[in-house]
């Protein structure tokens, strides 16, 4: 940590993924100036912006009309499947809901996994319950445009790429209320915002009914502070303005 706070108090410039990320760094080591401090996001690739839907629903047999939820985390419990699904489950059972959810089997701790796997077997809308091997990078723009609404409930996180991914396409998300993704979710807007299980009819209900349509927003706010080339443009000019520094 000393180490950390001499490398960052030295430099000319430090650059973040988000300005919570920002705010924290302020916080810890510079005594809360934000002078050096600069936020670039990492950047949304062109094929976001305009991907065709995959063949998800027709592998899964989900219908065209059927709302799809997609939690595409880890499979482990940092990232709280379960308690997703948990969420879903209920929400079937008090809605009636046509909706179906579907999870990756990414970086699955074994264990984990048959845990939720036999939560979703012995569930009684099962049928609406889906697990998909882990999706290449390539694939994934296929795979949010063929979803609806995504889902991030880990117990703390970072700025995940995915979130930024799926707002370029225009989708709303299911998010933990956690600090990390302030100014980016706003909560009944753009995402519901799960403070804990009591909160999952209701997020569930929110996203179905919003999330059919994309979200004009999130394609405004990715276009403006996403696009892959703009930030590579943004990071040019960073680096440009550091060689102006005298030593």
């Amino acid at each position: 940590l000393a180490l950390v706070r001499h490398l960052v108090r030295a430099a000319d410039l430090i650059t973040t993924k988000s300005d919570y990320m920002s705010r924290v760094v302020a916080e810890r080591f510079l005594d809360g100036k934000v002078e050096r401090l600069q936020v670039i996001r990492w950047g949304v690739r062109e094929d976001f912006f305009h991907a065709e839907p995959s063949d998800l629903r027709a592998r899964l047999q989900i219908p065209l009309d059927a709302p799809v939820f997609l939690s595409i985390r880890a499979m482990e419990w940092r990232y709280r499947q379960e308690e997703i699904l948990r969420g879903f489950i209920r929400y079937k059972q008090e809605s009636g809901s046509e909706a179906h959810i579907v999870f990756t089997e990414f970086n699955q701790q074994p264990s984990y996994y048959a845990k939720v796997k036999a939560l979703a077997e012995e569930a009684p809308c099962k049928d609406a319950i889906h697990f998909i091997p882990p999706v290449p990078s390539s694939e994934m723009p296929g795979l949010f445009a063929a979803g609806d609404v995504v889902i991030h409930y880990p117990i703390s996180d970072g700025m995940p790429q995915t979130l930024f991914e799926s707002m370029a396409m225009g989708k709303r998300a299911i998010l933990a209320r956690l600090p990390q993704y302030e100014g980016i979710a706003h909560h009944k807007e753009n995402a519901f915002l799960v403070a804990d299980e009591n909160d999952w009819p209701e997020a569930f209900a929110f996203a179905e009914q919003q999330g059919s349509t994309p979200l004009a927003w999130n394609i405004e706010f990715a276009e403006k502070h996403l696009r892959k080339t703009r930030i590579d443009q943004d990071l040019i000019t960073c680096y440009r303005s550091l060689s102006t520094i005298q030593p």
